[in-house]
């Protein structure tokens, strides 16, 4: 073999060698897009992962959902509470859509750090224009199983029999009453789904006002009532 011919050769194996250790072009967009996946964007916000509501106690302060959901994802709002007496700094998690969350911080001042409870609501009222928007069932989860939607039969079940509750339109209306321990830090409420507030069904009247109502109840089971708020403490109450 000449000289040329053997230059050739080598060269010839040096690029064949360095084209089998590069990765390929679909190697590199499959790469690319589990890289992606993982981060939540406008583009792929309805496929992404999210996290049980329990495990918000990861976040720090306001700038910690930022960081893991995006400056687009999270706005700041200051929301008052015990009718009107207490103010919280509010981080709002997916604000203006149906898969709306609320992050509660440490009452009375501005700092957004310490978080004390997580609020998922069916029914979400948009503070800014007064729209009402209804909240998907399925898209937060509680690691006990509650889900905002669940029919009362549903709670029942998790539950473990018939639980009683408050009755509706008032400061502690439909405020679930249960003994058991697995809605220890939980707060929940049931409420009839309704945007067109001039129009109540049948029988809706029976169930106002303060006094306590067992959820085998006709009228309850009828409307049906559905579990319309869910608010998670980080502390004891």
């Amino acid at each position: 073999m000449n000289r040329i011919a053997l230059s050739i050769t080598i060269t010839l194996f040096v690029l064949i060698l360095f084209s089998g250790c590069e990765p390929t072009a679909k190697e590199n967009k499959e790469a690319e897009k589990e890289s992606n996946d993982n981060v939540l964007t406008k583009e792929n916000i309805d496929t992404a992962y999210v996290m049980y509501i329990e495990e918000f106690k990861q976040f720090r302060t306001h700038n910690d959902l930022v960081e893991h959901f995006g400056e687009e994802n999270v706005k700041k709002k200051m929301i008052w509470k015990e009718e009107g007496t207490v103010k919280y700094p509010v981080s709002i998690v997916f604000p203006k859509s149906s898969r709306q969350l609320k992050i509660y911080w440490k009452q009375g001042g501005d700092e957004y750090s310490e978080i004390q409870f997580v609020e998922l609501e069916k029914i979400i009222y948009d503070y800014d224009d007064g729209s009402v928007i209804i909240a998907e069932d399925d898209y937060w989860k509680c690691k006990n199983g509650l889900m905002p939607g669940m029919t009362i039969q549903e709670l029942e079940k998790l539950n473990g029999g018939v639980f009683e509750f408050y009755g509706l339109d008032w400061d502690y209306g439909g405020s679930v009453i249960t003994k058991n321990e697995i809605f220890n830090r939980y707060k929940l409420t049931l409420g009839f789904l309704r945007l067109d507030t001039d129009k109540t069904p049948q029988g809706y009247d029976t169930l106002v006002g303060d006094a306590v109502f067992k959820s085998d109840n006709s009228v309850a089971r009828s409307l049906p009532l559905k579990l319309v708020k869910i608010v998670y403490y980080f502390t004891e109450e």
